[in-house]
């Protein structure tokens, strides 16, 4: 009777690749004359080797990050016991649904920057920028003269604008 060899699939880092790596050849050598081990570790190193490359799961995509934006996204997703991969995915759809949102219900005002502690924004609706000045952590409108207008809805729709607010 034969029996089919069974495999387990690991997804290793570089570095435990390297360590498996070295561990399979100090094995290797020291059971060298075994022909059954060498198959076996053969087929584990070749196996190793695959799955270290870093190719994205069937539906999803790969995205380049600086070294130093994945360090911070990492340490936040460690606070919050999360995957790096699962975290940017909740960042990236909580401000998409914000801009969704936003191109929705005020489709002629754009953010147009941040300078100092103000908002710029484009109204296309009046055809003019519009300031949103930040004092004592109120919005204040340039514009409208007023504390609450649609230029500070919009502002406070903005995910930087409120993480700004609450300090």
């Amino acid at each position: 009777m034969v029996v089919a060899p069974q495999y387990v699939m690991l997804t290793l880092t570089p570095l435990e690749a390297q360590r498996f790596l070295l561990a399979s050849l100090i094995y290797w050598f020291k059971f060298r004359n075994s022909n059954a081990n060498r198959i076996f570790l053969t087929a584990i190193l070749l196996s190793s080797c695959i799955h270290t490359v870093y190719m994205p799961y069937k539906g999803y995509q790969t995205i380049t990050v600086s070294q130093q934006v994945y360090e911070k996204v990492k340490k936040k997703a460690e606070k919050e016991s999360k995957s790096v991969s699962s975290y940017v995915g909740e960042i990236l759809a909580c401000y998409m649904e914000a801009d969704e949102k936003l191109s929705r219900y005020a489709p002629f005002i754009e953010l147009f920057g941040f300078e100092g502690n103000s908002v710029i924004l484009r109204d296309h609706k009046i055809n003019r920028v519009v300031d949103v000045y930040l004092h004592e952590k109120q919005l204040y409108c340039a514009h409208d003269e007023s504390k609450d207008c649609m230029h500070i809805s919009f502002c406070f729709a903005l995910p930087q604008v409120r993480r700004v607010i609450r300090g």
